[in-house]
């Protein structure tokens, strides 16, 4: 259990090639019936939002690393805002569907998470 929480730890970090870490979480199953072992807070989106608006990571890398995340059952939300930060990684994971990832919408759901 130790080694699933570090491998989600380091994937919500996404600071390394994700690849590697999925192939592992793969080979560990999908089904989680225990908490979470990830807990995203507002500052992982923050943290991500703002390494895309000065260049460090692209689109693509934003729709990779909530795609990653999304729907996990090992992965939870913060308790102070969980159906807003649960949307907001729909909306990363989703762009086709929702918003274009853009440094003028990325603001736009920075300021949005933020109000609350």
């Amino acid at each position: 259990m130790e080694h699933r929480a570090n491998l989600l730890s380091r994937l919500a970090l996404f600071e390394e090639p994700s690849a590697p870490l999925i192939d592992e979480l793969r080979a560990m199953g999908w089904d989680w019936l225990g908490e979470p072992l990830l807990v995203l807070t507002e500052e992982h989106f923050v943290r991500i939002m703002d390494r895309f608006l000065v260049g460090q990571l692209t689109a693509d890398q934003v729709v990779e690393w909530a795609e990653n995340l999304e729907q996990r059952e090992d992965v939870g939300f913060s308790q102070d805002k969980p159906e807003a930060l649960d949307e907001l990684l729909f909306c990363l994971a989703n762009p086709d569907i929702n918003y274009a990832i853009t440094p003028q919408n990325i603001e736009q759901l920075k300021r949005d998470i933020a109000e609350g």
